[in-house]
């Protein structure tokens, strides 16, 4: 018989049949063991599994100890939780500003946690004060019907005296969180000021400036004054100067729009906007003026560092929240721990406009944390303070009293209610367009102490001495950011001999010295008699000198 070439003998088929056999059973147990893989229950509450924790749910930054079985490690928690007293666990916080749990997060009334979005889902249903937008409660804009309040005279005791001296402004390359705009130069300040010990209060803001333009009015009288633009800043404190019989430090051209007016318009957010009020041609007589007038950036660095070289006048910050903690909770309000439950309360971030979920924050009553060793309050968080400064390249080299007059966006600085560590060191630089208003800035007043026979004198106001100041326009056209001030080395810890008489060095003392005598004549600048409709609302974080 001859077989087909095709045939195969039997124990061939066997063969195969147990192959197809086992690996049907192989796929089997795989597809078990795979199913028992995603049936495996997920970390819960923000904790993590990474391979520092060998399977086991852990708060990120933690690892696992196989010695003692247990996560360990400074957690790193997340919204809507806050760390425990020792560090390594995270507790959650209660919601706030009307929201309620909803499967572990914070959501408004009606809606429901959605895994898949990660985020609060559904039509809200809004508590009194408050109206849906886009999913979530937005709290109605303040009404702006405030009658002015009696103007208080500014008291004895409100200011600090900063005795000049010299500094390095900037930090160095190593410093934690520190942005390439910060480069360390020495700077020489050769005036003595007074710095007010608080930040300008919606009180104080009143008894000049019918309307309250502050976001957070719920938070009382006595918290900072916000979402207050560039120019009514200016405009208060000429108010205050003539108020106090002094000479005002400021001079405008053309002013439009209403002081103190807020955000109104419709379909923009409460918490940033565009100001109506702009002025044109503003003048600075310079900081031998001795009115109320914003510090300069060198000088508002001088005072937030009291005399100290750490990143904050409390100590190094490492970029580590739960670190951090210890040196900043003591000192400031930041999103960390500037929780309110007042309604206006907004979300806990400045990267967050609207927020479904997690803690709010907002102002508190100023001078409540531990002020620096010169004796002023919230210099770190609470609100950002504007100050006179154009943003612009630091110079190269030390220099004295150094202005930047010119730019098209103006430098706040200080960190705010919203902000996370790295943004509250003295060093970082922040910058706005001088019409903006946002709820996360307000401002602080100085004045030039300007003597003449070791008494306190008055410059008679004249147009002369106005027009012998520098000029600020908001032009289509970046102009010259070369810094103003004189430049010259300067030995470390003295202040440069300006003078006929030899200065002594720089450490605060009782004793009274004479102001320099010689003075340089700075140059009006040709400015637009527009304004153009430049619109740069939000804040810029300035990491790079030479951006937009």
């Amino acid at each position: 018989m001859i077989r087909n070439q095709h045939d195969c003998p039997s124990h061939i088929w066997v063969w195969l049949l147990s192959a197809v056999g086992l690996l049907s059973m192989m796929f089997f147990v795989t597809q078990q063991a795979s199913a028992q893989t995603d049936s495996r229950p997920e970390c819960s509450l923000g904790k993590v599994m990474t391979r520092h924790t060998h399977g086991h749910c852990c708060w990120p930054g933690q690892s696992w100890s196989r010695e003692s079985l247990e996560c360990v490690g400074p957690a790193q928690c997340p919204s809507n939780f806050s760390p425990s007293d020792d560090g390594v666990d995270c507790l959650r916080e209660p919601c706030a500003g009307g929201r309620i749990d909803v499967a572990g997060r914070c959501c408004w009334p009606g809606q429901t946690w959605s895994e898949t979005d990660n985020r609060c889902d559904g039509q809200p249903i809004c508590p009194a004060g408050h109206s849906a937008v886009d999913q979530h409660c937005v709290p109605h804009t303040p009404s702006m019907n405030q009658h002015k309040l009696d103007y208080e005279p500014v008291k004895d005791d409100a200011y600090v005296l900063v005795e000049k001296g010299v500094y390095s402004r900037g930090s160095q390359r190593r410093e934690p969180g520190r942005y390439n705009n910060e480069t360390a130069h020495t700077v020489a300040l050769t005036r003595d000021i007074l710095v007010k010990k608080t930040e300008v209060t919606q009180r104080e803001w009143l008894g000049l400036i019918p309307k309250n333009p502050a976001l957070f009015q719920a938070c009382g009288l006595d918290c900072p004054v916000e979402r207050v633009n560039w120019y009514e800043v200016l405009e208060w404190l000429n108010r205050q100067s003539k108020a106090e019989g002094l000479t005002p430090c400021y001079r405008f051209g053309k002013c439009t729009g209403i002081l103190g007016d807020g955000c109104q318009k419709a379909g923009e957010n409460s918490r940033t906007c565009d100001g109506d009020y702009v002025c044109t041609n503003v003048s600075f007589i310079g900081p031998q003026c001795p009115g109320f007038r914003l510090p300069t950036e060198a000088e508002w660095e001088y005072v937030a560092r009291a005399g100290t070289n750490t990143s904050t006048y409390a100590g190094n910050v490492t970029a580590m929240p739960a670190r951090d903690a210890f040196v900043l909770d003591p000192i400031a309000w930041y999103g960390r721990n500037g929780q309110v439950d007042y309604q206006s309360g907004q979300s806990c971030s400045s990267r967050l406009i609207y927020s479904g979920s997690g803690p709010q924050c907002g102002t508190h009553i100023v001078g409540k944390k531990t002020p620096t060793d010169w004796g002023h309050f919230d210099l770190l968080g609470n609100v950002m303070e504007w100050v006179w400064d154009g943003f612009g390249q630091y110079p190269r080299r030390s220099a004295v009293d150094p202005i930047q007059h010119f730019g098209l966006d103006r430098i706040v600085r200080g960190g705010s209610w919203a902000s996370n560590g790295r943004f509250l060191r003295a060093a970082l630089r922040s910058r706005m367009s001088p019409r903006g208003r946002n709820a996360e800035i307000g401002f602080r007043a100085v004045r030039t102490v300007v003597k003449v026979e070791d008494k306190p004198a008055l410059i008679p106001p004249t147009d002369e001495a106005f027009e012998s100041g520098r000029t600020v326009e908001e032009t289509s056209e970046e102009p010259s950011l070369k810094p103003a001030g004189r430049v010259l080395r300067v030995e470390r810890g003295l202040i440069p001999d300006l003078s006929d008489e030899p200065h002594p060095k720089a450490k605060p003392t009782q004793e009274k010295k004479g102001r320099s005598k010689k003075k340089t004549e700075p140059k009006p600048s040709q400015g637009a008699d527009e304004t153009p409709n430049v619109k740069p609302i939000r804040l810029k974080l300035a990491t790079d000198p030479d951006s937009d």
